[in-house]
């Protein structure tokens, strides 16, 4: 039997290597993000192509890219990062899923560092903010909610 510690450890390796595994493939498709947002030192992008409902949540991932290295609370040094968000649409809230670090650009180059949540904390995004952007753009991109929004701003008229 494993020492509590030492369980946990490797849980949490395990965790970050089966993040890593679903995370590759998702630089490849660069013709699928969207600009959400650019300045002088970083740019935010939504994956189009990866936009999908599950249930009564829509998932999206949103990318950061990074002009100059940044560092994470524990003082690893990343140059991307990567959330997946879930977004109840119609009830206008988001949560964070997971998310991992990258080395490089774009989401390439080594992983930095990743996580993910066993429970969504629900919240809704401040207005005109890149949280709220990103759940305009994801739920007007999954026809389910798309059409519900549509059929709900109609009975409003």
């Amino acid at each position: 039997m494993l020492a509590k510690g030492t369980a946990r450890r490797l849980s949490a390796w395990l965790a970050v290597a089966l993040i890593a595994a679903s995370l590759t493939p998702m630089t490849v498709y660069a013709a699928a993000w969207r600009r959400l947002y650019t300045t002088a030192d970083r740019s935010v992008d939504i994956q189009l192509a990866g936009i999908h409902r599950h249930d009564d949540v829509v998932l999206s991932w949103v990318r950061f890219s990074f002009v100059k290295d940044q560092h994470d609370p524990s003082a690893r040094t990343y140059r991307s990062l990567l959330q997946q968000w879930a977004y109840q649409c119609t009830a206008g809230r988001h949560a964070l899923v997971q998310f991992a670090e990258f080395s490089d650009g774009l989401g390439a180059g080594t992983l930095v560092a990743a996580d993910s949540r066993d429970r969504y904390e629900w919240s809704s995004p401040e207005p005109d903010s890149l949280g709220a952007a990103a759940m305009k753009v994801a739920c007007a991109h999954d026809l389910d909610t798309s059409a519900i929004l549509k059929r709900r701003a109609a009975k409003q008229l």
